[in-house]
């Protein structure tokens, strides 16, 4: 029986052509993973280099119990402006989530902010439990300010007055967060810490 040269051709040639195609597809996939890959790098560095940089302060009002804290876009060059962000306050020290005493209840601790400092409350569209007061369209070189006011002493607290949070091994600064969005952007994050006047006041026994 002879060899049916025809058939058999054909057939290496599919299943070289196959082969060709599946070689083919697996290098498109390579490709568009390392297009992929590329593209993340580059998305991940042009977040990175256009991270806001702010300059904040805290500055208290003349012969009065108001104090603000004074948020400046400086940076970088590159961004012209921050669509939104919110400036949250974080707690000075890490409080327990209970008290053992039954003195305060856990929601208590909770909702206190271990801090001098609040946002006024309904101020500057501030949350109502002055943790955090948002803003809108922050262009580059300009600032925004929010008005602050003393922690209310807590209900449980007896003793300490508006010296407070003293007693509970809290220090006279204030951390905040900033929350920045951009357009088509992962938001950015921004830890930082503001020196307060409290450490004049303090000296000066205005407190």
């Amino acid at each position: 029986m002879g060899v049916d040269w025809t058939n058999l051709t054909g057939a290496v040639a599919t299943v070289i052509a196959a082969g060709a195609a599946v070689a083919s597809w697996r290098a498109a996939k390579s490709s568009n993973r390392t297009s992929n890959l590329l593209a993340k790098i580059e998305k991940e560095r042009r977040h990175a280099e256009l991270r806001p940089v702010f300059s904040v302060r805290c500055e208290k009002y003349p012969n009065d119990d108001i104090f603000y804290v004074i948020l400046k876009l400086d940076g970088p060059a590159g961004l012209e402006r921050v669509d939104t962000l919110k400036i949250s306050i974080r707690d000075n020290k890490r409080m327990p989530k209970s008290d053992p005493t039954g003195q305060r209840t856990e929601q208590e601790l909770a909702n206190q902010i271990w801090a001098p400092f609040c946002f006024s409350p309904n101020v500057d569209g501030s949350s109502v439990d002055g943790r955090s007061v948002p803003y809108a369209d922050l262009k580059l070189g300009d600032e925004c300010r929010f008005q602050l006011q003393r922690v209310s002493v807590p209900s449980w607290n007896h003793t300490g007055g508006v010296r407070w949070w003293q007693e509970q091994g809290i220090e006279p600064f204030l951390k905040i967060s900033i929350l920045c969005q951009n357009s088509e952007m992962t938001p950015w994050t921004i830890p930082g810490e503001i020196e307060t006047p409290l450490e004049k006041i303090e000296r000066e026994g205005d407190a």
